[in-house]
């Protein structure tokens, strides 16, 4: 619920000025969630999401760098280890590349993230390739790590 609360606070700040059917589509949807009505929260969404997929106008990303890094060291509990460790997760496009890697050795797990931004202005007829390279990367990061007991 926080997730969703989260992108529906973020998404009208993305699709400003870039896609106005879309972002009207997002209006509805916060009001919505304000007065609690979650299935029309869900239908405006995917009705944004779905405008895009047609979009007219370019999407502007505004970022602060072109590279982004970052390193995570994480000392496991109590004898605890990953347990089939997806180690490496790659993604390319026009727009930028981003990379993974994961790694358990001594109790400590150990994850180094890389965004290469190549591009900012995405044109209309490349955003849908945008859209599945961000998607990809969205799910790398959201990945889960189920430990088990040695």
């Amino acid at each position: 619920m926080k997730k969703l609360f989260f992108v529906l606070m973020l998404l009208p700040i993305l699709l400003s000025a870039v896609n106005p059917e879309s972002e009207m589509q997002v209006e509805q949807a916060w009001q919505a969630w304000q007065i609690n009505d979650l299935t029309s929260v869900e239908e405006h969404f995917q009705t944004a999401i779905d405008l895009d997929e047609t979009r007219k106008y370019p999407y502007e990303r505004w970022s602060y760098t072109d590279h982004y890094f970052e390193e995570i060291a994480i000392t496991l509990p109590g004898g605890r280890q990953p347990v089939d460790l997806q180690e490496s997760s790659e993604f390319e496009c026009f727009a930028g590349k981003y990379s993974r890697q994961l790694k358990f050795e001594g109790g400590v797990l150990k994850c180094a993230r890389i965004l290469d931004v190549f591009q900012k202005d995405i044109p209309p007829e490349k955003y849908l390739e945008f859209k599945e390279f961000y998607s990809n990367l969205v799910k790398a990061d959201e990945m889960q790590i189920l430990l088990e007991q040695k």
